[in-house]
């Protein structure tokens, strides 16, 4: 259809932007806060600078959850991502671009891939399906390909929502005593701070919310330059990359 103002309202939905006003008992509502919103950022970025350093035919996304990694991943590599959440593939396919989203078992899987990532997804799984499930994620990389982890450390506080949080050790032992694999790089990252989280909440909470992008870029840059890299003490996230022998 050759409709100029249809192509423009049409390149306006690279996100439901009508669901940030809604309702909320009888009170309308114009935004939503998210308070994680700065720390998921990072650690997100920081996995897709691990994985453009790879070479990699092929990616697959255990755990993909909504689609934002691969759905934010530029290659010209295939991408699949997979989740036992119908809610969860419907958002990732409806902002998909150049990646294929589908509700799958792991275990029905069988194509061996050159990269698989599992971001921020082991600390869901139940403590006596941990081994089999690692087993299955690393038996589908191919001989020489990676795979990439993320995982919240003991720095903080365990989530509900969450079985375990690691430390190195832990992450270790989950990981490489189920395939054959060696690790490759290993980073902790996020270092939470009063200075930092003063800002966070600055910038986004339930009063105002700050969209100047001279602001936002002003403070992002501080922000990778002094409290991405971090310690075994503070960092709130481990990334490791491996590498199938």
């Amino acid at each position: 259809m050759d409709n100029p103002k249809f192509e423009i309202q049409d390149s306006q939905y690279e996100f439901p932007y009508h669901y940030l006003a809604y309702m909320e008992d009888k009170t309308p509502q114009i935004k939503k806060t998210l308070g994680w919103g700065f720390e998921y950022l990072t650690y997100m970025n920081v996995v897709m600078e691990e994985i453009n350093k790879l070479k990699y035919e092929n990616i697959l996304d255990v755990g993909c959850g909504d689609g934002y990694l691969l759905n934010h991943l530029e290659t010209s590599a295939s991408k699949l991502g997979v989740d036992l959440s119908e809610k969860a593939i419907m958002f990732a396919n409806a902002f998909a671009k150049d990646a294929t989203f589908e509700v799958q078992d792991l275990f029905n899987l069988d194509k061996k891939y050159d990269l698989i990532s599992l971001i921020e997804v082991l600390e869901h799984i139940p403590n006596d399906f941990v081994d089999s499930f690692m087993t299955q994620v690393l038996k589908l990389i191919k001989k020489d390909g990676y795979f990439i982890i993320s995982v919240p450390t003991t720095a903080i506080p365990l989530n509900k929502k969450h079985y375990r949080h690691y430390d190195e050790q832990l992450l270790s032992e989950h990981v490489e005593s189920n395939g054959n694999i060696e690790l490759v790089a290993e980073k902790r990252i996020y270092q939470a701070s009063s200075t930092l989280n003063f800002f966070v909440r600055l910038l986004n909470n339930r009063i105002w919310s700050v969209n100047s992008k001279y602001i936002l870029n002003k403070f992002w840059q501080w922000h990778l330059k002094n409290n991405v890299k971090a310690d075994v003490n503070s960092g709130h996230h481990i990334i490791r990359i491996y590498k199938k022998l």
